[in-house]
């Protein structure tokens, strides 16, 4: 996806690694789909390419149930009793 955006603008590897402040290996091993790129690589490249309002878009069904399912109902309020002193 970063590859293919890059070279839509016609931006050389350096001119974006240059634009999102990282460093060219760093963008190669981005490109190449490494897991040990920080997320803040990640997020500058994205945010150079336009690409970060995307991120909004994504659904995880899994994250979705486990929030779901820890979600804490309101409490109902307690009866108050006349007599109480």
């Amino acid at each position: 996806m970063v590859r293919q955006a890059r070279l839509a603008r016609a931006w050389t590897q350096q001119a974006l690694a240059e634009r999102a402040r990282i460093s060219l290996a760093t963008l190669k091993r981005l490109e190449g789909g490494a897991v040990e790129v920080s997320l803040g690589g990640w997020l500058s490249v994205l945010e150079c390419l336009g690409l970060l309002p995307l991120l909004g878009e994504l659904r995880d069904p899994a994250s979705a149930a486990v929030l779901d399912a820890t979600r804490t109902q309101r409490a109902r309020p307690r009866k108050r009793d006349d007599l109480d002193f």
